[in-house]
C-alpha cells in the first residue's frame, strides 16, 4: 500500500523553505542497480503489464500531491515543471491537461525513450527535452515542481543520495519536489534526505 509521507525541508537560505513529499511502498525493497541493470531502450519498445496497471494510481497520486501543494514561484498563475527519468514520460501529458504549464522539462539518458517523446509533443513551446543523467546534471534551469517515479532506486547508495541531491538543485525557493519510489527513507522536518 502506498502511503504518502510529508517532509518540509530546512531553508537552504534564510527565508527560503523547499516542500517535499515522497510517497513511499514499503511493502518491496530496494534493488541492486549492479545486479539488475535495466534495459530501458526495451522497456520502452514493450512495457510491462504492471506498468499500465500502476500508472494510472501513480498518476492520481502525483495530480493530486501537485493540485494540493504546488504553487507558482513566479506569481503567474502558471507552473514550471521538471520531470527527471521521464522518457516518453506517462505522466506529462495528465499533468499538461490537468494545469497551466508555463515549461515542462524532461531530464533523461535514454535517448529512444526521449525520441518517442519528442514525436508526441512536436513542435511544443512549453515541453523541453534534455538529455543528461541526473548524476551529472548540467543544466541552469529551475522549476517549481521537481518529480521523479521510479528513479532513485535503479542506483546503489551513494547514486540514490546523488540522484536526491539534484532534485534539490533544480528547485527555485519556495517549490515542490515529489518522488514516488517504491523505497525512500523519509527524513525529519530539518534535514534534507541523506
Amino acid at each position: 500500500m502506498l502511503s504518502v509521507k510529508y517532509q518540509f525541508s530546512s531553508p537552504l537560505r534564510p527565508g527560503e523553505t523547499i516542500r517535499t513529499i515522497y510517497v513511499d511502498d514499503n511493502t518491496r525493497t530496494r534493488r541492486e542497480a549492479a545486479n539488475q541493470a535495466t534495459d530501458w531502450d526495451r522497456y520502452y519498445t514493450t512495457v510491462p503489464f504492471t506498468a499500465r496497471l500502476t500508472r494510472r494510481y501513480s498518476t492520481a497520486v502525483l495530480l493530486d500531491a501537485i493540485k494540493r501543494h504546488a504553487l507558482s514561484t513566479t506569481g503567474d498563475e502558471r507552473l514550471s515543471v521538471i520531470e527527471i527519468g521521464g522518457a516518453n514520460s506517462c505522466f506529462m501529458d495528465a499533468i499538461l491537461s490537468r494545469f497551466h504549464c508555463r515549461s515542462y522539462d524532461v531530464i533523461d539518458t535514454n535517448r529512444y525513450g526521449l525520441s518517442l517523446l519528442e514525436k508526441r509533443v512536436g513542435q511544443s513551446q512549453v515541453v523541453r527535452l534534455h538529455q543528461q543523467s541526473v548524476l551529472d546534471l548540467s543544466t541552469a534551469i529551475k522549476a517549481d515542481i521537481v518529480f521523479s517515479v521510479g528513479l532513485v532506486e535503479h542506483f546503489d547508495a551513494t547514486g540514490t543520495r546523488q540522484a536526491v541531491l539534484a532534485h534539490f538543485d533544480l528547485l527555485r525557493p519556495g517549490a515542490l519536489r515529489l518522488s514516488l519510489s517504491q523505497h525512500l527513507p523519509c527524513c525529519t522536518n530539518d534535514q534534507k534526505p541523506y
